[in-house]
């Protein structure tokens, strides 16, 4: 994608291949920029299309620490706990 675009990439920056004038790269949200790409997050760096999915902005919005209202985690009576799933379910609309 660089190269079509008469770029260079390497550890130091993005780089005009013709000119050698470093344009960006501080950030990787430059170097994502540059390529004309949506940013990838790291969770979703896996080659499973996330490159197409970026050009085309069609990038999924991943779940954020601030989403989560909380953690549930029980133990009924389905296991070791001494309250039926019902019972819980129960308290949990009451909630």
């Amino acid at each position: 994608m660089a190269k079509a675009k008469g770029l260079k990439i390497n550890e130091y920056g993005v780089f005009e291949e013709a000119t050698g004038k470093r344009l960006g790269g501080e950030k990787e949200e430059e170097v994502y920029a540059l390529l004309g790409l949506e940013r990838i997050p790291p969770e979703l760096r896996e080659d499973r299309g996330e490159i197409e999915a970026a050009k085309e902005g069609r990038l999924p919005n991943l779940v954020e620490y601030g989403s989560l209202k909380g953690d549930f985690h029980v133990h009924s009576t389905w296991s070791d706990g001494n309250a039926s799933v019902e019972d819980m379910v129960q308290a949990a609309i009451s909630r």
